[in-house]
């Protein structure tokens, strides 16, 4: 009962705390050997990942892994690298062969000037710059071509209108161009980011500085060049080249000296998937009128200008054509719409595969009824350069404007369409007219 107040003893031996229990029952296993004591830390496996997924420059100098150290990752993904460093150790990737560093420090430069895309690095500039005059192959790999094509590509936060700063198109398309300046088969993929920046701001598509990489691209489509007098002259349509001849393909070209000179070649790059380029072109066509049918005022000069790029396709031309008389009405796009008239005449063809498409083009170019003189004068001066640089088509026109005059529904200008089309060709023309009325 005495002790019942006082706590119970612990039968637990008291040691002293310089004394350590030793013996089989313990778990803690002491190495010495640094290679065991390896294996039982933790893998840093993850956290270098998460170092090399975060941002350039969202950690300081002092924690970046440093070029050559064993934190650095291979097997196609980006390494973070200083712009001052990025040419010696670029030059040191290529003497010792190591193709992953190589690929890691090149997509890793670009992702760093997607990264300041409004003002980039010049140091970063002109070291991209450098390696593409000494070594334009590295900028031919699928991986670099991918992460270039990232540049071009709009960004989905973007809601403002005005282009910004050209300097990393720029750059984008020379050295894709400098990259694939000797292949005959470009990928598909410079198609897809053409169509997107020509029906969105044409942030590069109209830059004269990336013509080179244009130009080569727009032979997928096939198109021929009207003549300079059927363009409009407007300064928001741009020259094809400092010279001053008309065309949408470039764009405005205000920027440039008129003594630039580049050094550059354009031949068929896509000679060999022509059926592809055509579907990639028709999808994206065919989605833009879906999406805008239901507000006819939302199509914009964009839209008409890649119609324009595109005529080499006759599909395209139908669709221009069966919507040409609207456009040309419309108060803000009668500029460009005149351009596609010009596009849509001199690319139809009367013999061939597409001849009958390009027949019912030009029933469909009968049938407009054309308000204005100036509109009007503008027909005529296409329909005359169509039948001068394809007889054969003379027939066909000759024959629509006629059954359009003695339909219900006939054109006004049909008289003065025939008139003009005797002024060009005063021999063809009556017997064509001859001809066709033997035959109705």
């Amino acid at each position: 009962m005495p002790s019942a107040g006082r706590g119970a003893k612990s039968k637990a031996p008291q040691h002293p705390q310089d004394i350590f229990a030793l013996g089989s029952k313990s778990t803690v296993v002491v190495s010495r050997d640094p290679e065991k004591r390896n294996i039982h830390k933790p893998s840093t496996s993850s956290v270098e990942r998460k170092r090399e997924t975060s941002g350039f420059g969202s950690q300081p100098p002092s924690k970046r892994a440093r070029i050559g150290s064993p934190a650095e990752a291979v097997g196609g993904t980006s390494l973070e690298v200083e712009p001052v460093d990025l040419v010696p150790n670029v030059l040191q990737a290529l003497d010792t062969h190591n193709s992953d560093k190589l690929l890691g420090l090149l997509t890793g430069s670009i992702r760093l000037l997607k990264s300041q895309r409004s003002k980039p690095d010049p140091i970063l500039c002109m070291s991209l710059l450098y390696l593409t005059k000494i070594r334009p192959n590295m900028f031919a790999h699928e991986t670099v071509t991918q992460s270039l094509c990232t540049l071009l590509k709009r960004e989905q936060g973007a809601a403002f209108k005005n282009k910004g700063n050209p300097l990393v198109y720029i750059l984008a398309c020379n050295m894709l161009y400098a990259g694939h300046r000797e292949s005959n088969n470009w990928p598909d993929i410079f198609i897809k980011v053409y169509i997107e920046d020509a029906l969105n701001e044409r942030c590069w598509v109209e830059c004269s500085w990336c013509k080179c990489f244009v130009e080569n691209v727009v032979t997928a489509f096939s198109t021929k060049q009207p003549p300079s007098h059927l363009i409009p002259t407007d300064n928001t349509l741009g020259t094809m080249s400092p010279s001053g001849s008309g065309s949408p393909l470039m764009g405005s070209t205000e920027e440039d000296p008129d003594n630039m000179d580049l050094d550059y070649s354009v031949y068929p790059r896509y000679s060999s998937s022509y059926e592809a380029v055509e579907a990639l072109v028709l999808e994206a066509i065919k989605e833009q009128i879906q999406r805008r049918s239901a507000a006819p005022d939302a199509i914009g000069k964009g839209f008409l200008k890649l119609l324009s790029a595109t005529c080499g396709f006759p599909e395209i031309r139908m669709i221009s054509a069966s919507r040409l008389e609207a456009w040309l009405h419309s108060g803000k796009l009668w500029r460009c719409a005149q351009e596609l008239l010009a596009y849509v005449c001199c690319n139809c063809d009367a013999c061939g595969p597409t001849a009958a498409r390009d027949h019912e083009v030009l029933a469909q170019l009968a049938r407009m009824r054309l308000k204005t003189k100036p509109l009007q004068a503008a027909y005529q001066a296409c329909l005359r350069e169509m039948v001068s640089d394809s007889p054969p088509l003379l027939r066909s026109v000759v024959t629509h404007t006629i059954y359009n005059e003695l339909s219900n529904v006939r054109s006004p200008n049909n008289m003065a369409v025939l008139a003009a089309l005797i002024q060009a060709q005063p021999q063809q023309v009556p017997a064509a007219m001859a001809d066709t009325y033997q035959v109705q």
